[in-house]
């Protein structure tokens, strides 16, 4: 499994710890494959749910946007900026 895996895995079992379940990332994930999931994920302009979960959990640190942060070479410009930009909107606002 390469990095990127086990660090989704790593987020699906601590996620999964705390009671949250991303399905619809899940769903996605079986469709097309990890980094296209994230890819649709990353290009809408709303802030996912699954998102707001992570933060209410205190799992920002393994979100699907700290993992493309955390391995942007597997990841477009675009969706790189909309990674930082949703985390950043997050630390201005605490």
């Amino acid at each position: 499994m390469d990095e990127l895996e086990m660090f989704i895995e790593k987020s699906l079992v601590q996620s999964g710890q705390k009671g949250y379940i991303p399905t619809t990332f899940n769903t996605m994930r079986g469709r097309w494959g990890t980094v296209e999931a994230i890819n649709r994920l990353m290009v809408q302009s709303d802030i996912q749910s699954g998102f707001k979960r992570m933060q209410e959990l205190g799992l920002l640190h393994l979100s699907l946007e700290a993992a493309v942060l955390e391995f942007p070479d597997r990841f477009k410009r675009p969706i790189r900026e909309a990674a930082r930009f949703r985390l950043d909107q997050v630390q201005k606002a605490a």
